[in-house]
């Protein structure tokens, strides 16, 4: 029983430390959804060719830091 709550409380201590992040990542994605058009989204980051998943890998690494 000690290993559950040891593991729910430090799974809590990650979501604490990480909730800033992630609500900056809903914020940015707020604003592209808001400003840019969804086909302009797609033709960038859309499914499809080789180049096109490596540039949303690339946008999508800086994003926690």
């Amino acid at each position: 029983m000690d290993i559950i709550l040891t593991v729910l409380k430090e799974s809590w201590h990650i979501l604490q430390d990480s909730a800033l992040f992630i609500l900056f990542g809903f914020f940015i994605a707020g604003l592209i959804k808001a400003f840019l058009p969804d086909d302009f989204v797609a033709g960038h980051l859309g499914k499809g060719k080789f180049f096109r998943v490596m540039k949303a890998s690339a946008l999508g690494v800086p994003i926690p830091l």
